[in-house]
């Protein structure tokens, strides 16, 4: 009996030896962390995935999203990989993002954690405003320019303003040395004699409570110790349209003279559609404002104005539509699919791909309060090479039917900024990039729109966009990107250079003109090589590698199989398709195809577009802009001479 009374005990100290001995630490070599992949994606019901990582040293895994849970969250070294689940609640919010930290002592990697809810976070910004489109280059009243309009948000669509005795001015910066916040610079807003400013005709998107702030400085050169205050600069809301309620707010700052930041909060009665806003004050010539922005409080309450009994303030816009010259329209709200503003909002989601930082440097994309995302190998007074990557999150294409891309660009220093600036686009979450033409590229540090550039071949599944710069040790540019936007519209492909570019679209039966690129002979000329596409079967590719330019042509739903050269020739038959792009992405602009006799020069389609054949002169004509040019023979098509404009 005595004997059974210490098998329990026995058996414990067995069983605690085993543990201890699996737990030993390994010695795996140098302290080393790798991980199988750095973001994870959930939907917004709640789930588990897992990530993987291989760790020589102890490791922990944390996270201060209280969303998430992770198990285990810590464990020893192995030269096995290391499992741990991750579980997300259930997200009825909007799209939620948090990191996890992967950590072997001084060495952490974070693991991007991204669930789905109600849409993107964006939706709860209401409207934003930093008032720097484009900077102004003297005093100027709203109505008479709008440098000033840089509005964004989801409450926007239908925005109009009223606006009396206020100018927009690049001086007095929110971010220049008399500024304790983080302002843009640029504009900002100047309240002269008897000043008024209203933003009118915003949708609350259903929301009642809302948050807002606006940097701002009170500067009187009649009393220079003069402090802000907020009961003599006002700011309103109506729901109306006619009564105005004066909303509290407080301000950060204590010094005269000086920058900082105002914060209040309101709300609306329920099933309160449109809403308007007012900046005011009997002060003349004293007050600026900067970086408004109105967003929705998800949490928490605010006191509702006393809007019954508001002051009677007529209003009535004198400032509509959208902005005009200098950077493009603003698209309406449903055109938007996606938008990030640098400038505004710093990095945010975007991460960096450093492939060639010069010593010295920690990054070549840096964050600018002043500009955006900036890229610059020029360091230490010198050139440097230099490769480095800014990418986006992934975008969701896959119920669109139309899409381009747009952003807004500046730079300088360049050597030739075509080559050494580049846009990508990823379908396949950045395992493979195809390089996209810039229609327009800036000639100094204006900001200029690229132009709005076709993502038709990337419908119907996902999106990642980046931004490539390179350099070299001769000459290292700046490159400078304020804001980007993926849009509900048709884009053209642009070109190289800055030459601009025609529609993406099935182009015109007619003959091209400008820059080519002549293959004669094309059967002998180019080397060939079988090769079988997903969509049109078997066929034959060359790349003319001088210049980048491919050549290939496949079966499709021809009832020939294709053959390889064995002439000067190639033949492609009746329903077969021809195709042909360039490595580095940028369009074909136009196509003359010379064939060996006139019995072997027959129509050819490109889309819904029939380009005729030209008997007598053995010649097929085509001209447009599109990034893969394809067309299908009518007839046997025997090629043997190729034009290809770009």
């Amino acid at each position: 009996m005595k004997f059974n009374r210490f098998i329990p005990a026995i058996l414990a100290i067995m069983s605690f030896a085993a543990i201890s001995c699996q737990e030993e630490e390994q010695d795996l070599g140098l302290p080393d962390l790798t991980l199988a992949r750095a973001e994870v994606e959930f939907p917004k019901e709640s789930s588990e995935d897992t990530i993987s990582f291989t760790a020589t040293r102890a490791w922990t895994v944390s996270s201060d999203a209280e969303w998430i849970a992770v198990d285990p969250d810590h464990g020893m070294p192995s030269d096995k990989p290391c499992v741990v689940s991750v579980t997300v609640l259930d997200n009825s919010s909007y799209d939620r993002e948090a990191k996890l930290n992967v950590s072997i002592g001084f060495t952490t990697i974070p693991v991007t954690i991204r669930q789905s809810g109600k849409g993107s976070v964006d939706q709860l910004v209401i409207y934003r405003n930093d008032f720097d489109r484009q900077e102004v280059s003297a005093n100027s009243y709203l109505d008479k320019s709008d440098d000033w309009r840089n509005e964004a948000g989801s409450g926007m669509e239908n925005v109009k303003y009223y606006s009396s005795g206020i100018t927009a001015r690049n001086n007095s910066k929110s971010n220049g040395s008399y500024s304790d916040y983080e302002g843009s610079g640029g504009n900002n807003l100047f309240f002269g004699a008897d000043p008024t400013f209203a933003i009118l005709d915003l949708t609350t998107n259903g929301a009642r409570v809302f948050e807002f702030s606006f940097g701002t400085e009170k500067y009187d050169n009649n009393d220079k110790t003069a402090l802000f205050d907020p009961a003599e600069f006002l700011f309103y809301v109506s729901i109306d349209g006619n009564k105005w309620a004066s909303v509290p707010y407080t301000y950060a700052g204590t010094e005269a003279g000086r920058w900082n930041v105002a914060k209040g909060t309101f709300s609306v009665p329920e099933n309160t559609a449109t809403m308007h806003v007012m900046f005011k004050t009997a002060k003349a010539s004293c007050y600026r404002i900067d970086d408004f922005k109105l967003v929705i409080l998800e949490e928490g309450t605010a006191d509702e104005p006393d809007f019954a009994n508001g002051t009677a303030i007529a209003v009535t816009a004198n400032i509509t539509g959208k902005p005009g010259s200098g950077g493009g329209d603003t698209p309406a709200l449903e055109d938007v699919i996606y938008t990030w503003n640098f400038k505004a909002d710093k990095q945010g989601s975007f991460t960096l791909n450093e492939v060639n930082v010069p010593a010295g440097l920690s990054a070549v994309w840096t964050y600018d309060s002043k500009y955006g995302m900036k890229a610059t190998s020029y360091y230490n007074s010198a050139n440097n090479a230099a490769e480095s990557w800014l990418i986006s999150p992934v975008i969701d294409l896959s119920n669109e039917t139309k899409a381009c891309l747009e952003f807004q660009h500046a730079g300088n220093y360049f050597e030739d900024i075509t080559a050494d600036v580049h846009v990508m686009a990823s379908k396949d979450n950045g395992v493979n990039w195809t390089e996209l033409a810039i229609p327009e590229y800036p000639s100094d540090w204006t900001f200029v729109s690229s132009g709005k550039i076709s993502l038709a071949d990337y419908l119907g599944g996902t999106l990642k966009i980046a931004f490539k710069y390179t350099s070299n040790a001769t000459k290292s540019g700046t490159w400078e990107i304020q804001s980007m936007s993926v849009l509900r519209q048709e884009g053209s492909t642009g070109g190289n250079g800055g030459q601009g570019g025609g529609d993406e679209s099935d182009g015109k039966d007619e003959t091209p003109t400008g820059t080519s690129i002549v293959i004669a002979d094309l059967g002998t000329a180019l080397t060939w090589s079988e090769t079988t596409d997903d969509t049109h079967g078997k066929g034959y590719t060359a790349t003319d590698a001088q210049n980048g330019l491919v050549v290939s042509y496949f079966k499709a739903t021809s009832s020939t199989a294709p053959v390889a050269p064995a002439d000067a020739f190639i033949k492609v038959y009746k329903n077969s398709i021809l195709r042909i792009s360039f490595t580095d992405g940028k369009p074909v602009k136009g196509v003359i195809i010379t064939t060996s006799s006139a019995t072997y020069t027959k129509n050819m389609t490109v889309g819904t577009l029939t380009i005729k054949a030209d008997g007598p002169n053995k010649t097929i004509h085509w001209s447009g802009s599109k990034n893969v040019f394809e067309a299908i023979a009518t007839e046997q098509v025997r090629i043997q001479k190729l034009e290809v404009f770009y």
